[in-house]
């Protein structure tokens, strides 16, 4: 026989009749003159609180004394709030024996948080939200990239345009292109009878893109064969960021293959499109696909273009790996990761014959599934309960 031991904690507790949301941009430019939010307070039942909050902001640095400003006000189901550029600087600026540790055109997060209390009973609900605050008014990210440079390949990412206040771009915003200037590095070492150094050769490129309304798109660039580093340069307005690969495949006879898929959203049961492409000529393939530490497929395929069909062991995240095998023993492969969305068979709906409802009113719940002699179990759950603790309940995910 064996023994498991589990603790849990027995505590008094009371519902909570009523939550509270807090609304502030995850990111605030330096360069702006507020940082606004909203608190809403409303009954589980839809009905607006009134009560008094008081909110806090709250730099969030490991160095310097900590100050923070605190506000005072009236609420009835919502809020507008705003701190100006003047009241953040005083609690953010940090004295000069500090400043080696902190850099200015970076302050760090900050911590805002609210807390509601109820006129009638006296009850108080409190949440936060964290503000990381940026340099510019533009935010410029890179990401779905290789990480090492395969020469004579093509190096494709995703660009991200977005405000720093989490507002969309405007038209007017649109209208200005974002540049992006490529240098792709080869450093050599050299030798002489008299010395040693490095001698580097570097090619840049100017490339231009138009933004669309969601800020998102992709660019698809040939790395040259003798690039060993590569550095993105974004300008977009007055804003600017970075990003750079360092590091060649190494492969002793200079051959390469690359994975894509043109598929960005990938769901279990529905198939999505490989391709692969080379430096030289491809044999046949062969792939694998991993999922949670387990094989979950294999298969060959003698084109280079093809399709897999995920099933529920790929979720939630796949790696699929293709290669092929050349005549002196070297394992040409390359490795792509895949995010795979789990999907239910039986798709269930529910139905209310009303929106709204009175105490003690009858309502009634129809049910449909897609799968006939299915057995659907119901359960019934106060709001409240949610409000105090939702890591228990039955999701999609788990």
């Amino acid at each position: 026989d064996q023994t498991y031991y589990q603790s849990f904690q027995v505590s008094e507790y009371v519902l909570p009749k009523f939550e509270v949301a807090l609304q502030t941009p995850l990111y605030c430019s330096l360069n702006s003159k507020n940082l606004n939010g909203t608190i809403t307070a409303k009954y589980t039942y839809g009905k607006p609180v009134k009560g008094d909050v008081t909110l806090t902001f709250l730099p969030l640095s490991f160095w310097g004394e900590k100050k923070n400003i605190t506000k005072k006000f009236k609420i009835n189901g919502s809020a507008n709030f705003s701190f100006n550029d003047e009241e953040m600087k005083k609690v953010m600026e940090f004295s000069e024996e500090l400043s080696e540790h902190v850099d200015p055109s970076s302050p760090g997060p900050v911590e805002i948080l609210a807390t509601v209390t109820e006129s009638l009973t006296g009850i108080s609900r409190n949440t936060s939200s964290n503000v990381f605050f940026k340099q510019y008014d533009y935010i410029i990210d890179f990401f779905d990239y290789a990480t090492i440079l395969k020469p004579a390949l093509n190096f494709t990412a995703t660009v991200k345009v977005t405000r720093s206040d989490g507002n969309r771009l405007t038209l007017e915003e649109r209208r200005n292109n974002i540049v992006i200037e490529v240098t792709q590095r080869n450093h050599t070492e050299y030798w002489s009878r008299w010395n040693r150094g490095n001698q580097e050769m570097k090619a840049v490129q100017i490339l231009n893109y138009t933004v669309p309304p969601n800020g998102t798109f992709k660019i698809e660039f040939p790395i040259l064969d003798t690039c060993s580093e590569l550095q993105l340069k974004a300008y977009f307005l007055d804003s600017v960021s970075n990003m750079e690969v360092r590091g060649m495949f190494m492969s002793p006879s200079k051959t390469y293959i690359q994975l894509k898929t043109r598929d960005e959203n990938i769901k279990v049961g529905s198939p999505f499109e490989l391709v692969v492409s080379g430096n030289k000529q491809l044999k046949e393939l062969s792939y694998m696909v991993v999922s949670r530490g387990q094989l979950v497929a294999v298969g060959k395929q003698n084109s280079t273009t093809f399709s897999l069909t995920p099933e529920n062991s790929w979720a939630p995240k796949a790696c699929i790996i293709v290669y092929y095998v050349e005549e002196d023993g070297e394992i040409i492969n390359d490795v792509l990761k895949i995010p795979v969305q789990l999907v239910f068979k039986n798709k269930i709906k529910l139905f209310w014959s009303k929106a709204n409802a009175e105490p003690s009113e009858k309502v009634s719940l129809r049910i449909s599934v897609t799968q006939p002699d299915s057995i659907v179990g119901i359960v019934a759950v106060d709001k409240s309960v949610n409000l105090m603790n939702t890591s228990n309940d039955i999701t999609m995910e788990n």
